[in-house]
């Protein structure tokens, strides 16, 4: 959605994107962006997006984009945790790797599948049978190979990034895995704010919790922050998180 709307905006970066899910998306079927333009305005440029595949609309989402300011005095009170670096921590595909042979076949197909995006967790939390623990997590997230200078590109894969583990630290307090055929979760609406520069072809820490779960819903947050301590971008998320 953010590649769609960027195209029809000139010399602006995108600072907000906010998605709502309508309905359950098919992987094996493309997807149509549409975008319509609703504000033009002097300091920022709106873009509403709608993904469709065929007649059935799965997302709505808003973008919003401003001009690029040179901020010299920038002031940042949330500090970067203290946690381990990412070298010497084990991927989250090598995790699943050792768990391989208690993956049914069809789930061993797609949690096997390499992604575009490296994961890895500070504290990895085990995909089977894991113990209760509290909803935080602290996860390294670093595009595969070198990215191109746009920064549209670099902001599409954080934004597509902060998506990927955020609501399965709900299923922490639990002492369940969010594989779990009892534990129904999907993403209802996410937002992300983005600060600053940065680059997702370099590591960044993603700080993440899950303050409220109730009424079959989990609210989650998250701050990503560069390995330097700069805080580049904020992400808050609504789900469905409850057992059938």
């Amino acid at each position: 959605m953010l590649v769609a709307a960027s195209r029809t905006v000139d010399g602006r970066d995108c600072h907000a994107l906010r998605v709502d899910f309508l309905s359950p998306a098919r992987p094996s079927v493309p997807l149509e962006y549409r975008v319509r333009r609703t504000r033009d305005g002097r300091r920022f440029t709106v873009r509403e997006v709608s993904a469709w595949q065929g007649e059935r609309e799965i997302a709505l989402g808003t973008a919003s984009f401003t001009e690029i300011v040179d901020d010299s005095e920038p002031y940042q009170r949330e500090p970067t945790p203290t946690v381990a670096s990412p070298e010497g921590l084990r991927t989250e595909l090598e995790h699943r790797l050792d768990a391989a042979h208690r993956m049914s076949p069809d789930d061993r197909r797609w949690l096997l599948d390499p992604r575009g995006v490296e994961v890895r967790q500070v504290h990895p939390v085990p995909l089977f049978d894991p113990s209760p623990v509290a909803p935080v997590a602290h996860t390294w997230l670093r595009a595969l190979g070198p990215l191109p200078e746009e920064s549209t590109i670099h902001r599409a894969v954080l934004a597509y990034a902060s998506d990927m583990t955020l609501l399965d630290i709900a299923c922490y307090p639990r002492g369940l895995s969010w594989i779990d055929p009892r534990v129904e979760q999907a993403s209802l609406s996410h937002a992300i704010w983005f600060h600053r520069a940065f680059r997702a072809d370099e590591w960044l820490l993603y700080s993440q919790d899950v303050p409220l779960i109730a009424s079959g819903r989990a609210l989650a947050r998250g701050s990503v922050f560069t390995e330097s301590g700069a805080l580049v971008a904020s992400v808050v998320q609504e789900g469905v998180s409850r057992l059938v």
